[in-house]
């Protein structure tokens, strides 16, 4: 099934039974029901911007390399689309419907996704790789059964025009494209999720928390000595992927993502975490309705760590904090034991609902990360790097987790239908990706989700090959 999404600005159906309006996961949605609009059938052009010529320049290394360009591409499409549009993925080519847009501005903003692809994806200097820009009548794509014609979609790839990729150095002035170092990278993932209806609540010492500010400083492995911080964080932007939860059957938890505008500094982290966490927190209600996950490094985990969160949350967020945000710590040190790992989460305990801890695929760490108090010890795939035994993997993960005495097991990132099927099966008590929904610019309401209905959208995908 060829999905559709709405752009950033259509946010979700808040009520308890409803369907999540312009998602991707409404598996019943056919073209032809896309086509229709308030105001009687859309008929205008379905616009095209494809990346088969990069495709074909990365040849055998776009196996390795695909999930992290469409996942650039998908968010580069959701922002120019906003609220004025859907977007579909059909392998390495997206098809843009625009109802609310005159012709002129839908071309408009086909031809800045196109650009904006070239300039973030072209500068990885791939010889001849040129991004196609091109357009066809709705009709003309549209199948007998009201689907999309797939042959007619690739004829239409071939007869789009291909845009010459950017002109190198720093600059091509006059407004022209910049390219600098390459761009290949995945959006910052930070999308902590999932836990079962049995999280462990973490133990609150010093419950006030601490709330004088002091120098910010990189953690030791004393928990807190270092240097001075002296490197600004840099401007970030956040989304949110809207999270299934097993216990409650239930879309109810948020991962925040953040995307920063440049690397962030080592020295930085502790004063960039603490201004993601207060978002996040503020994006909750009072009291809280959902849940939200905030990742942060663990450097964020030492005694300057937490007080910088302290100030950052103040009196205005710290209780909302407290009764829905989950604090996910990631890039955790291989040679921390676990007496610094249970000091840490500890310390956290105070300023979250619970703290989850963030692992790889193969699930090192997992005994340890229970042992030391965590909520829910899980992965991120969103970096890609998995192959065609990632089913067998998220089982491997999962069984590890729910061994006696441990924790609940999440994973972000799934980017198919069929792997977040397995991720279900296999037991997982959170999951999200692009496989359920793509990030949304404000987290929506709880959604209720029976796992049947979830697994039959899913299994859809599986049929498909997506």
């Amino acid at each position: 099934m060829l999905g559709f999404a709405r752009g950033l600005g259509g946010g979700g159906n808040e009520s308890d039974d409803g369907d999540w309006e312009d998602s991707s996961l409404n598996a019943d949605m056919s073209f032809d029901e896309l086509l229709e609009t308030e105001e009687g059938r859309f008929s205008g052009d379905v616009h095209i911007v494809s990346l088969v010529e990069l495709k074909a320049s990365v040849g055998d290394g776009w196996a390795e390399r695909a999930d992290r360009i469409l996942l650039l591409a998908d968010g580069v499409i959701r922002h120019h689309i906003a609220s004025a549009g859907f977007s579909m993925s059909y392998g390495e080519t997206f098809a843009l419907v625009f109802p609310d847009l005159d012709d002129a501005e839908a071309k408009r903003r086909a031809a800045a996704i196109a650009d904006e692809l070239g300039t973030r994806l072209l500068g990885e200097g791939f010889e001849g790789a040129c991004i196609r820009l091109g357009s066809a009548d709705a009709s003309e794509l549209m199948g007998e059964d009201g689907a999309l014609d797939v042959e007619a979609l690739d004829a239409a790839v071939d007869d789009a025009v291909s845009l010459p990729p950017p002109t190198r150095g720093p600059s091509t002035g006059g407004g022209g494209r910049k390219v600098g170092a390459p761009r290949l990278v995945a959006r910052s993932s930070g999308r902590p999720k999932g836990a079962t209806g049995g999280w462990k609540p973490m133990a609150r010492r010093n419950e006030a928390g601490p709330t004088r500010s002091h120098a910010i400083t990189p953690p030791g492995r004393d928990g807190g000595s270092g240097r001075s911080q002296d490197a600004a964080p840099p401007s970030f932007t956040l989304s949110y992927f809207p999270t299934w939860r097993a216990a409650g059957e239930a879309v109810d938890v948020f991962v925040a993502a953040p995307e920063s505008k440049g690397a962030v500094p080592e020295a930085a982290r502790i004063a960039y975490d603490a201004q993601v966490v207060r978002r996040a927190a503020g994006t909750l209600g009072d009291p809280p309705t959902v849940m939200m996950v905030a990742p942060i490094h663990f450097a964020s985990a030492s005694e300057a760590g937490v007080a910088a969160i302290g100030v950052a949350l103040g009196d205005a967020f710290r209780d909302r904090a407290r009764a829905g945000l989950l604090l996910e710590v990631m890039d955790i040190p291989a040679d921390v034991g676990v007496p610094m790992l249970e000091a840490a989460f500890a310390r956290l305990g105070p300023f979250a609902k619970g703290v989850f801890a963030r692992d790889d695929l193969r699930g090192r760490r997992v005994q340890a990360l229970a042992a030391a108090g965590a909520s829910a010890v899980g992965i991120d795939l969103a970096g890609g790097g998995y192959g065609a035994d990632l089913p067998d993997r998220l089982a491997a993960f999962a069984e590890k987790v729910a061994a006696p005495g441990r924790v609940a097991s999440y994973v972000w990132g799934l980017r198919r239908r069929h792997d977040a099927a397995d991720a279900i099966v296999s037991g997982f008590a959170m999951i999200n990706g692009v496989a359920l929904k793509s990030a949304e610019a404000r987290p929506a309401g709880r959604l209720a989700l029976p796992r049947e209905r979830l697994m039959k959208v899913l299994e859809s995908g599986r049929r498909q090959g997506g």
